[in-house]
């Protein structure tokens, strides 16, 4: 089931970590040439955000994650090489105790979810592997910096990037290469299911029939 919620007029206050990547207008430059290429000439400018992606990083530091993403050009990932040389990136990391940090300004393009980086904020969750499995306190994280970014935004759709494979149908997904997808296991149903249930203001439409592409 995919949920939509509510815009939220309120929310707690939410401390957030300035630690922006480096390099962003060489990055900017590539993220024009890869949307030229992926959405076409009439794709917007800046990021008006109508949804959220969530992630994890699966290595265990904030420190290697931010180092990954520093660079404006992608190294090795053959499996995208192809798409595009920018390199991906996310809005936000989150910690696992729960500390909030931004990478990136939030009317930035991210290259961080197929058919969806021209509309939506990426957040990055360190960990993700059996030996450093995410945690209540991201989830918690997770929730609170949604609906602050609510508060700013008409954020309509949270999913888990693992989801973002079952959305082409969605009238938010845009990918003009046909060839171009990926499949997913990031951040996981059980971390989705824990945020959702702890979002407020979330308001249960429909279910998704759950597209499947080989």
């Amino acid at each position: 089931m995919w949920i939509q919620f509510g815009r939220a007029d309120s929310a707690e206050p939410v401390a957030i970590h300035e630690w922006r990547l480096p390099n962003q207008i060489e990055r900017a430059e590539g993220m024009e040439v890869y949307f030229a290429k992926h959405y076409g000439p009439d794709a917007p400018k800046s990021l008006t955000p109508k949804m959220v992606v969530l992630h994890w990083t699966g290595v265990p530091s904030t420190s290697s994650t931010w180092n990954t993403f520093a660079s404006a050009t992608l190294a090795g990932r053959r499996d995208i090489q192809g798409a595009g040389s920018v390199n991906v990136s996310a809005h936000f990391l989150v910690d696992t105790d729960g500390t909030i940090h931004r990478l990136l300004p939030e009317d930035a393009f991210a290259r961080h979810c197929i058919g969806f980086n021209h509309i939506s904020i990426g957040v990055e969750n360190v960990g993700g592997t059996k030996g450093q499995p995410l945690t209540a306190d991201q989830v918690d994280a997770n929730v609170r910096l949604i609906q602050d970014l609510q508060t700013r935004y008409s954020i309509d759709l949270v999913i888990g990037h693992h989801e973002s494979i079952d959305f082409e149908g969605h009238p938010y997904f845009v990918e003009r290469d046909p060839s171009y997808r990926s499949i997913k296991q990031d951040p996981g149903t059980d971390f989705m299911e824990a945020v959702r249930i702890e979002l407020t203001l979330q308001q249960p439409t429909q279910e998704h029939s759950g597209l499947s592409i080989d």
